[in-house]
């Protein structure tokens, strides 16, 4: 067979698209001389000419294939066309898979089938064939670990073309692609050690060992050419026994050749141990109290970041599993750890200097247009998600499109080539700008570590992990897709942002995969040259242009992104950070004796950092200085003096830096001398600087402070401060405070001690911004849940003492038939600070046991006392019952009866809205579920008076009436437009739509007594908005109300409350109307600069003007009211 065979159309075009005419004839002519020699077929050759049509490098391609025709090997194999076709497929992405095939050609009738059937394989079919594989051998005699090595290695071959070949040709995403690589790097690993252990004689020594993948293997994204991080761990035992140690430190060396070593068959995967503790001079194998002991006492905040993704790969997966558990205080800081943004920026500039060091040792970077870096740093408008972390910062196969997947769907027009605005070169005084990333040619950029690359994908995704993480636990996955997945759940990306970080993401690391492949080699770096640039686009089925235009788009997109994450904010005068709070003023102040404090460079110096009550300040620093002991004691040493500066700056950084220093100084005598107190506010300078905004932020806390200073060591001290506790967590700790207590008196002030502990907790992370009010209320309601269930228990113990026992066996508490019925604020789960406890109690009688009306009415009392009495240790709560039947003229307890009763004949309509929010939080399960039942029942089920709306606006008005107080200001609360239009509005619509839209739909939680209901008849004001937004038939019914806006508005106005709350010890709902005042509370709500106080008002006077429109239109008084169908 010659030539003429071959069509001369295709050869022309084949001809035309090598760029090498001359070669190509050559390769024909070689072709067909396989032909004529058998060692292809005639047919087969023909499809091959075909394929080559489509290939990216025809003459490259065809060579491969001619060389193991002509080399003999392949002749059964590419018998069929399915092997042909797919030897083709591989041969085209470069040289490394070509050469492969022709040195084990048998691999490709495996290929071949996998491709046809779009093979995917998991973790148990990868480890079982290879221990098949290796114990055959060995039965017939072959040595254990040489069988080994060579099964490691021919299946690591095999499956990474397999797993390439799928990405080729689109049948896998990168997502896909990078877990198959990580999970037949986990087999090979795991086989290993099992395999390992076995060759040393001593297959025990699998349990004592554990394998920790990390970087790309843990988190499921490893690339074809990558190293493994590994850690190896031993148990306890290991540490105490030197012979179990002996043996595991040689299974670990024999792991890491068995993976490393390079024999004949290749290597399976390089080994990188680097990132165990102590790094290379560190031991090879670590035990898991090492461990511990290493990462709680001594990590750092990159070894933080390589935990996170760390993985139990090999070995005993239990072990290590329960390792992460105890790392988990490590690795997920459950407290606002602000100094992390400082060690992350710290961690960023090593990147740049490597990818600097890469670039001056590789091939230079951007060698055909490298644009510099510019030298100053250029200030960008900012994303929410910056604007965030700033002021946490200073408060404390188809088309070509296609082919380059996700990438392809962001449109390449001018606007979005644009880069970010830049600002004239900086002058003096101005702010210094951050680098802008590389916008030059891809041409010999590195792809991983370059300017806007992979790594910076990753850096950003880790970083805000590491920040959030802690508090939010749907945070904790390892791989950077899910992970992005998550932050965008959360709120802390935008989608513009996750759409740029994950497209690009997948378009870096097929452009990586590709690169790596072509010759099996460890590289990142894209060809410098043009020509090398268009094979690649080649091989990725698109043009150079496009790949080069996308490239240059994403790397400014994720260069700017990076950038701007750490970069420093714009200060304005009126909120420096911490760090550069007026250093000359501080000094003029810190350093002037203290019979000069009221001179007037002094005043002056404490006006300019921020006190507007300078010469009270001064006051205090005088009586400060004359104390032989404090930080800014006449004998403070060195540490104290920073203290001292430290506490000065955070002080005028809060929102009413003269109350925070006024409480630092009470504080300070209270205290007294208590050099470990004060060590320990110079360890933890982020917490002590969020104590002092609480302390210029809340009367309220601080009193609690004041009254019980010891908090702070429990805030300082625990090391870990959760800023979300569920109920569960919060009974165990009470429970084990508890523990060994007797005296009912002491346990009682355990209780108290704890419950402000835990407000302390919760307002620390509300002022800081930590969790939004929604979660704010839930946390104190819940701890007020914890409080009454346990003080409950007490007293139900006390009074069982003195029952005759021999009435018969009484029931524990869980099982008592009474109940404490929230209502409510508790009743919603909607607490704020200082809220009162609305509860009614209901019981049904069991006199064989002495379980009556009596017995009951006992126990609600004594609950009421324990509850609302004063001690040296403050006040829980205050206490109402009067929401019960007949109010104040009815029984403190009720029987179930009764109550139905009354609610069914004799009930108000005001009290059958109350019965909204009534939420059963104790006693017997099927008693709490028959109240809920009846609540159902008598709230939504009946028919609801024609007048409904005009009453419900006259109650409306009566309410106001009775809570506006004297004074000036927006009046949150009772004035028009605020908290109380909203609830009222809410529980209008609950009543009259409620019954024909849904019934309850419980969901008990794992704690005892709690049950929440989700929808429109939800006891809960912004769960119940949400049901109404999402009830299609409301749209009809109230076309006018949106509901989305008045559950934002809520959330506004709730959160104004608890400000409110929290600055004013007497529970104020009025927005101040001295305007210094009003500013102060703006910057408590985190308004910025000097307008701050404008913002605040223009806001709520828009909020108010919605919420009265809403109220008017529904509940107007000139509006007929609605009649509800059957």
């Amino acid at each position: 067979m010659t030539t003429q065979h071959f069509e001369k159309a295709r050869l022309l075009a084949l001809r035309e698209r090598s760029g090498d005419p001359d070669r190509l004839d050559g390769l024909v002519e070689r072709l067909a001389a396989c032909v004529e020699n058998g060692g292809l077929s005639s047919s087969n050759a023909k499809l091959a000419l075909e394929e080559l049509a489509h290939a990216p490098e025809p003459a490259d391609t065809l060579f491969h294939l001619v060389q193991l025709c002509e080399s003999g090997k392949g002749k059964l194999v590419l018998a069929e066309p399915e092997t042909v076709e797919t030897f083709l497929k591989l041969a085209a992405q470069g040289e490394h898979p070509a050469r492969t095939l022709q040195h084990r050609p048998e691999e490709l009738s495996y290929l071949a089938g996998a491709r046809s059937t779009n093979l995917v394989r998991g973790l148990d079919s990868l480890k079982g064939e290879l221990h098949g594989h290796i114990e055959a051998a060995v039965a017939e005699g072959a040595d254990r670990e040489e069988a080994v090595f060579n099964e490691l290695r021919r299946l690591k071959r095999r499956e990474s073309l397999r797993i390439f070949l799928r990405e080729v040709e689109n049948l896998s995403s990168v997502r896909q692609t990078t877990a198959e690589i990580a999970e037949l790097a986990e087999a090979c690993l795991d086989v290993a050690v099992v395999q390992g252990a076995e060759v040393l004689g001593r297959p025990e020594l699998a349990e004592h060992f554990c394998v920790l993948g990390m970087g790309k293997l843990g988190g499921r994204e490893l690339n074809f050419s990558s190293d493994v991080d590994l850690i190896y761990v031993s148990s306890n035992e290991a540490a105490v026994d030197a012979d179990v140690k002996t043996g595991v430190d040689a299974l670990a060396r024999w792991v890491t050749k068995a993976m490393e070593s390079v024999t004949e068959e290749g290597y399976v995967f390089r080994v990188d141990l680097r990132l165990r503790p102590e790094g290379s001079k560190g031991p090879l194998v670590h035990s898991l109290g090492a461990m511990v002991d290493y990462y709680l006492n001594w990590g750092r905040t990159w070894e933080r970041s390589a935990m996170v993704k760390a993985r139990p790969v090999a070995g005993n997966r239990q072990m290590g599993e329960e390792l992460l558990v105890d790392l988990e205080p490590f690795m997920y800081r459950r407290y606002l750890d602000f100094n992390v943004l400082d060690e992350l920026r710290a961690m960023k500039e090593q990147i740049n200097r490597n990818a600097h060091v890469s670039a001056v040792v590789g091939i230079e970077e951007d060698k055909v247009d490298k644009p510099e870096r510019r030298a100053e740093k250029k200030q960008s408008s900012s994303s929410s998600l910056q604007d965030r972390l700033r002021r946490k910062m200073r408060r404390g196969g188809g088309s070509k499109s296609t082919r380059l997947g996700r990438a392809s769907r962001f449109s390449l027009s001018k606007k979005n080539h644009d880069e970010a605005p830049t600002e004239p070169e900086s002058t003096e005084g101005a702010p210094a700008k951050t680098p802008a990333p590389s916008t030059g040619s891809p041409y010999g950029w590195d792809v991983k570590i370059g300017v806007g690359g992979i790594r910076e994908i990753e850096f950003f995704v880790q970083a805000l992990q590491l920040i959030h993480c802690g508090t939010r636990p749907s945070l904790r996955v390892r791989r950077t897709l899910d992970a992005l997945d998550r932050l965008l759940y959360a709120g802390l990306i935008t989608h513009d942002d996750h759409a740029v970080l994950a497209d690009a993401y997948d378009l870096f690391r097929r452009v990586e995969h590709r690169v790596q492949m072509e010759h099996d080699r460890q590289s990142h770096r894209l060809p410098a040259d043009a020509a090398g640039f268009e094979r690649l686009a080649r091989r990725m089925l698109t043009d150079a242009d496009e790949l080069r235009e996308r490239l240059t788009f994403f790397r400014k997109k994720v260069g700017a992104m990076f950038e701007r994450l750490f970069s420093e904010s714009a200060q304005s005068p009126e909120e420096p950070t911490v760090r550069e709070s007026r250093p000359t003023e501080l000094a003029t102040v810190l350093g002037a004796p203290p019979e000069h404090l009221f001179d007037a460079a002094v005043i002056d110096a404490l006006t300019e950092v921020g006190f507007r009550r300078p010469r009270q300040v001064a006051g205090q620093l005088q009586m400060l200085r004359d104390k032989t002991y404090g930080p800014f004691g006449r004998r403070a040493g060195t540490e104290q003096s920073q203290l001292s500066r430290f506490i000065m700056q955070a002080c005028a950084t809060a929102p009413n830096p003269d109350q925070a220093f006024s409480y630092w100084s009470r504080l300070s005598t209270v205290v007294g001398e208590r050099p470990g107190f004060y060590d320990m506010l110079f360890e933890n300078p982020h917490a002590t600087r969020l104590l002092l905004h609480v302390f210029g932020s809340s009367d309220f806390l601080a009193s609690i402070v004041m009254r019980e200073p010891n908090v702070i060591d429990y805030l300082l001290g625990a090391g870990t401060v959760a800023i979300v506790r569920e109920k569960d967590e919060m009974v165990r700790e009470l429970e084990r405070r508890l523990t060994g207590i007797h005296d009912p008196s002491h346990r009682l002030g355990r209780m108290r001690r704890f419950h402000q502990e835990e407000v302390l907790r919760i307002a620390l992370h509300e002022v800081a911004g930590a969790c939004d009010i929604g979660e704010t209320v839930r946390q104190l309601s819940m701890l007020a849940e914890v409080v009454i269930d346990l003080i409950l228990g007490e007293v139900y113990a006390n009074l069982a003492q003195r029952l005759d026992a021999t009435q018969g066996g009484l029931p524990s508490v869980d099982e008592l038939p009474f109940v404490v019925l929230a209502m409510g604020k508790l009743g919603g789960r909607e607490l704020t600070f200082g809220s009162d406890l609305d509860i009614i109690f209901v019981y049904e009688p069991d006199e064989k046991v002495g379980l009556d009306h009596q017995f009951f009415a006992r126990m609600a009392q004594r609950l009421v006392r324990n509850l609302s009495s004063v001690s040296e240790h403050g006040k829980l709560y205050d206490v109402d019952t009067r929401l019960r039947p007949s109010g104040r003229q009815g029984t403190l307890v009720v029987s179930l009866e009764a109550f139905r009763e009354y609610h069914e004949t004799r009930a108000d309509l005001w009290e059958r809205q109350a019965l909204i929010r009534a939420r059963a939080l104790t006693g017997r399960a099927d008693l709490r579920e028959r109240l809920t039942r009846l609540r159902d029942e008598l709230a939504f089920e009946k028919p609801v008076p024609d007048d409904a709306r005009e009453q419900f606006r006259a109650m409306r008005d009566r309410m106001v009436e009775h809570l506006t107080g004297e004074g000036e200001g927006f009046d949150i609360k009772a004035d028009p437009g605020g908290m109380i239009d909203v609830e009222f509005l809410t529980q209008y619509l609950q009543l009259v739509y409620g019954g024909r839209l849904e019934s309850s739909e419980m969901q008990p939680s794992q704690a005892r007594g709690e049950q929440v209901i989700e929808g429109v008849r939800s006891q809960n004001t912004l769960r119940a908005l949400v049901g109404l937004a999402e009830a299609p038939e409301l749209a009809d019914l109230e076309p006018q109300a949106d509901y989305v806006a008045l559950l934002d508005d809520y959330r506004t106005l709730r959160r104004i409350e608890a400000r409110l709350r929290m600055s004013d010890q007497r529970g104020t709902n009025r927005v101040p109307h001295d305007e210094d005042e009003q500013h102060i509370l703006a910057r408590r709500l985190g308004y910025q600069g000097s307008g701050a106080r404008r913002q605040l008002q223009a806001e709520l006077d828009a909020l108010s003007a919605r919420v009265q429109q809403v109220f008017e239109v529904l509940l107007g008084a000139n509006i007929d009211s609605p009649q509800p169908s059957d």
